[in-house]
């Protein structure tokens, strides 16, 4: 029997030997090919009149090896500032190895007359994911652009104990009809007292206590390590008069983005009761 097994066991050595196993195939393939999402800023970007700094925009595209050119999108005008920052997140299929490029075109907006050329450059995509996702672009007629790569978080949000704002008669209600038709909106801005930056916006739960909102928000502009914060601010929707503000949060995004676990926070400059729950995805 010993014998038997032992030959066995030769039998499968050579079998090994001659067929190995395929190893790392899955997370080469994952390391070689990815969907890459990105914003740009920019960095003494020259004026293209006399009259204030430059009201730029860039339009992106992606240029394959064989010099074929696909547009990707255009970022908004960001006016009078020759170092813009765009909220705008694109998003580029990269493979290693193919050669493929980014064209950013700077113009330079103009309401009463054609929009200026203020410089162009490329960016080599397997050099900026080598990068860590970091590229700096020169541009032809002076300047330069940042491309930074982000990381894209979804989650879902929910409230409770939401305040009854609507009236009847005058007089809040506890029934269904005085509750509020709640929405929200979500921002990000970058430290504690930072300029807010809208990212998305719920549809309005009407007449509801416990709204659990429908749709996964996404926060494509997730930057870690950038001291980013998100804020809600959680309004009653009312047709005939001015929304009301519910309340609204302020969180720091690392922390919620690191944990991946639930956060429920009493609304500010609310009842005391309200709540908003973030359920990371």
């Amino acid at each position: 029997m010993k014998i038997i097994i032992l030959a066995i066991a030769a039998v499968i050595a050579l079998a090994v030997e001659a067929y190995p196993f395929p190893q790392g195939s899955s997370s080469d393939s994952t390391l070689n090919e990815k969907n890459l999402t990105f914003v740009i800023s920019g960095s003494k970007i020259p004026t293209q009149d006399d009259y204030s700094a430059i009201d730029a925009f860039v339009k992106v595209y992606k240029v394959s090896n064989s010099g074929e050119k696909e547009r990707i999108g255009t970022t908004s005008v960001v006016q009078d500032e020759e170092d813009p920052e765009w909220d705008n997140v694109f998003w580029v299929d990269w493979k290693k190895g193919e050669g493929q490029k980014l064209e950013l075109v700077v113009r330079d907006h103009d309401i009463l007359d054609t929009d200026d050329e203020a410089g162009e450059g490329t960016l080599d995509l397997d050099e900026f994911v080598s990068k860590n996702q970091h590229g700096i672009v020169p541009l032809s007629k002076g300047g330069e652009l940042i491309v930074k790569g982000t990381q894209p978080v979804q989650f879902k949000l929910y409230a409770r104990n939401v305040p009854h704002k609507d009236k009847i008669n005058g007089e809040s209600t506890a029934l269904g009809e005085g509750q509020s038709d709640v929405y929200v909106k979500a921002y990000w801005r970058r430290g504690r007292g930072g300029v807010d930056h809208q990212f998305a916006s719920s549809v309005v739960v009407d007449n509801e206590e416990n709204p659990d909102w429908p749709e996964v928000f996404e926060f494509g502009n997730y930057q870690k390590g950038t001291d980013q914060y998100l804020y809600f601010k959680v309004k009653d929707q009312d047709i005939l008069s001015k929304n009301e503000r519910i309340g609204d949060l302020l969180v720091e995004a690392d922390p919620l983005v690191s944990s991946r676990k639930k956060v429920v926070s009493k609304l500010e400059n609310s009842d005391g009761r309200a709540t908003l729950g973030i359920v990371p995805l």
